[in-house]
């Protein structure tokens, strides 16, 4: 039996790609996959609070860097559960989803990240800037207060927990979502009702109900 670290070592997600590999990902790659991957991105996100400086390279740049990634691979853990659902791809987003939550609030609530990008929007260079670089940082101090960065403490963790429960019931929603799809059938006794619809899309409605017996 392979040791965690050696699972962790061979996970998919967990490696540099382009294109998710989604021949190779499985439930079982979630629940290590993700959670080394937070533990990597809060080692990333610490440096950044301590070495960061109100410049594009110091601030914007590895900023992106945290988000892309996070965004990317469980991008490809909610799309490979969308067109390949399980019960055990199911348990596995559930139980790593908070701590997915969590990280992205606590990324979100950074003060050294929005004091740097409030830094930039009031520095002499500000006019310098494309309109594209403004909109970036305009967002980023919008979005910081969005997500509850000038609460109160208290405020802001009940403003966590509420997000938590978001998070949550639009899970089980998508949830439903799939399993009322996978239920839905319509069956089609007149090839009339079926007029335009390309040849391969027939057969593949002949070929399911086959399978049904219909």
């Amino acid at each position: 039996m392979p040791s965690p670290m050696e699972d962790t070592e061979n996970n998919p997600l967990l490696k540099d790609f382009y294109f998710p590999p989604f021949d190779s990902i499985e439930a079982k790659h979630v629940r290590p996959g993700i959670r080394a991957l937070l533990k990597k991105l809060e080692c990333e996100l610490e440096e950044l609070e301590r070495t960061v400086e109100p410049a594009w390279k110091k601030l914007v740049e590895p900023l992106e860097r945290i988000e892309d990634r996070l965004g990317v691979v469980w991008g490809a853990v909610s799309h490979l559960k969308s067109v390949k659902d399980n019960p055990e791809l199911r348990s596995a987003i559930e139980e790593v989803q908070p701590e997915k939550v969590a990280f992205e609030l606590k990324l979100g609530q950074s003060k050294p990240i929005y004091n740097a990008f409030k830094d930039i929007r009031e520095s002499s260079n500000w006019e310098g800037l494309s309109d594209a670089r403004k909109r970036i940082v305009e967002l980023q101090i919008k979005e910081a207060v969005l997500n509850g960065i000038a609460l109160e403490d208290d405020k802001r963790e009940e403003f966590n927990k509420i997000e938590q429960e978001l998070a949550k019931l639009s899970q089980k929603f998508g949830e439903n979502v799939l399993d009322a799809t996978k239920k839905y059938e319509k069956l089609i006794t007149d090839k009339k009702d079926i007029e335009g619809l390309p040849a391969s899309g027939s057969w593949i409605g002949c070929t399911d109900s086959s399978v049904k017996g219909t």
